[in-house]
C-alpha cells in the first residue's frame, strides 16, 4: 500500500512552507453554487446548540425536557436538540429494539462475532454480483460514481444540519489541516476557500476527483490505516462517516500527528431510528431496520458504534472530549423550509443507499433472496415517502483536544465561531 509524502520546506520557515507546490489559478467552478454558499455563510442565524458569539455549548439541563423522552405533535423541537444524557440511548442493539432506553450504567462494546475473510469476501461478491464495485474502505459501500454524487449530497445535509458550520471543534488559525476519507474533495476545499492562510490536506483510498481547485487544497490517494510519513504534524485532524468504529492504531496516529492543543473531530450516523407518535415502529422500514441489525450484528458489528468514540480517545490521551448529537427528519415531515429541505435531502439520500445496503447483508448474510429484498425495499421507499412516519436518524459529533505541550505549531484553539 503506497505512503502519502507531503514535500515542504521545514515547518519553521513561515507560512510559504504549508502552501502546496500547485498553481494560484482557481480551476472552472460553477458560479451560482459559490453565491449560494457565500448566501448561506452569511444569513445563517445563530444556532441553539452553540453561541455564534463565543462558540460554547452549553451544558444539558437535567431538569429540561428530553426530545427522545417526548411524544411532541410538532417537530419544533427537533432544531433545538442538545446534548442528551447516556440514559437516553440503548446500551444494546436488544434494548434499541425493545423500545428501552437503558440504565445508562452498562458501557457498549462490540458484538463477539468477528468479521471472518470469507464473509467480507462474500459480502463484496453480492455488491460485484448486484453491479455496483465495493469501496475498499467500507466493505458493505459501493464506490462508483452514484454513490460519490450521494457523498456530495450528505456532505450538504451535514452542512445544513450544522447551520453551514464545517466542524464543531473550536479551531481557529489552524496552519494545517488534514480531512481523512476526503471522497470527492467537498470538505477540504470548503474549508481551504473559507481559510486561504490554511493548507488542507485530503486523502482516500479510492481514486480522488474534486469539482475544482484551491492553491491551498491538495489530495492524495493512501490508506490512511497504513503509516504515516507527513514530516508535520496538523492543528486539525477532520473524519466522516467512516461506517464503523476506527482501531486504536489509527487513533493513536492520529493523535500523535496533531499538534499540541490540535483538536480531532469524527462524525457518525447512529442508525437507530426513532419517531414521534411511535409512526415509525409499525412501518416496513421498521421490519427493514430490525432485520438489518440482526445481519449486521452477525458480521461483528451495531449501529451504535458511534458512542465507543468518547472512551477511546480518553484512553487515547485526548482531553475536551465533547459529544453532540442533531436529530436528523428522513423526509420532509417537520414545519419549516429549512428542515423540510434537510428531510428531503435525507430522504434522497436514504433511497440512493438502501438497495446497497441492504443486498449484501440481507443476501450474502441473512439468506434472503434477491427479489426478497427488493419487494422489502419497495416497501420501505413507501414509508420514506409518507410524511405521516415523523421520524429521524442521529448525527453524531465527537471532538477532542491533544493536550497542550512545552511546543505549538502556532495554532490558536480560542472559543470562536466554528467553520
Amino acid at each position: 500500500m503506497s505512503q502519502v509524502m507531503v514535500s515542504v520546506q521545514n515547518p519553521g520557515t513561515g507560512d510559504s512552507a504549508l502552501r502546496p507546490a500547485t498553481s494560484s489559478t482557481l480551476a472552472t467552478h460553477p458560479l451560482m453554487e459559490r453565491e449560494s454558499s457565500s448566501r448561506r455563510e452569511s444569513l445563517r442565524p445563530p444556532t441553539s446548540s452553540t453561541s455564534s458569539v463565543t462558540g460554547t455549548q452549553p451544558e444539558w439541563d437535567p431538569t429540561g425536557q428530553s426530545y427522545y423522552g417526548s411524544r411532541a405533535t410538532t417537530s419544533s423541537e427537533i432544531d433545538d436538540l442538545n446534548p442528551e444524557p447516556d440514559e437516553f440511548w440503548p446500551r444494546s442493539d436488544s434494548d434499541d429494539e425493545n423500545g428501552r432506553s437503558g440504565d445508562g450504567g452498562g458501557v457498549l462494546k462490540r458484538a463477539s462475532t468477528a468479521k471472518t475473510g470469507n464473509t467480507a469476501r462474500k459480502i463484496k461478491a453480492m455488491l460485484r454480483k448486484f453491479g455496483r464495485s465495493y469501496n475498499k474502505r467500507y466493505e458493505f459501500l459501493p464506490n462508483d460514481a452514484q454513490e460519490k454524487d450521494r457523498c456530495a449530497l450528505q456532505h450538504n445535509i451535514v452542512l445544513d444540519m450544522l447551520d453551514g458550520r464545517l466542524h464543531l471543534a473550536p479551531v481557529v488559525n489552524a496552519r494545517r489541516v488534514l480531512d481523512l476519507g476526503c471522497s470527492l474533495g467537498s470538505w477540504p476545499l470548503d474549508f481551504a476557500r473559507r481559510n486561504p492562510n490554511t493548507f488542507v490536506l485530503g486523502v482516500d483510498i479510492d481514486p480522488i476527483t474534486p469539482p475544482y481547485s484551491l492553491p491551498n487544497c491538495r489530495f492524495h490517494v493512501t490508506d490512511f490505516n497504513e503509516k504515516w510519513s507527513y514530516g508535520f504534524k496538523f492543528d486539525f485532524i477532520h473524519l466522516r462517516h467512516l461506517g464503523d468504529l476506527p482501531q486504536k492504531s489509527l487513533i493513536a496516529t492520529i493523535y500523535e500527528n496533531l499538534s499540541p492543543g490540535g483538536w480531532g473531530e469524527f462524525t457518525e450516523w447512529i442508525v437507530s431510528i426513532q419517531s414521534t407518535h411511535n409512526s415509525f415502529t409499525e412501518t416496513s422500514f421498521y421490519k427493514w431496520l430490525k432485520h438489518w441489525k440482526t445481519g449486521l450484528k452477525k458480521v461483528g458489528t451495531t449501529v451504535h458504534y458511534p458512542l465507543q468514540y468518547k472512551q477511546l480517545l480518553t484512553e487515547a490521551g485526548f482531553k475536551n472530549v465533547t459529544e453532540r448529537k442533531y436529530a436528523v427528519p428522513l423526509n420532509p415531515w417537520p414545519p419549516g423550509k429549512q428542515l423540510q429541505k434537510i428531510g428531503s435531502m435525507m430522504s434522497l439520500n436514504i433511497n440512493t443507499i438502501l438497495e446497497p445496503l441492504s443486498m449484501p447483508i440481507f443476501t450474502g448474510v441473512l439468506g434472503w433472496t434477491p427479489d426478497a429484498v427488493k419487494s422489502l425495499l419497495t416497501e420501505v421507499r413507501k414509508d420514506l415517502a409518507n410524511v405521516e412516519m415523523h421520524a429521524y436518524m442521529t448525527l453524531f459529533t465527537v471532538y477532542a483536544q491533544k493536550p497542550r505541550g512545552e511546543s505549538s505549531s502556532g495554532s490558536s484553539t480560542r472559543s470562536s465561531e466554528h467553520g
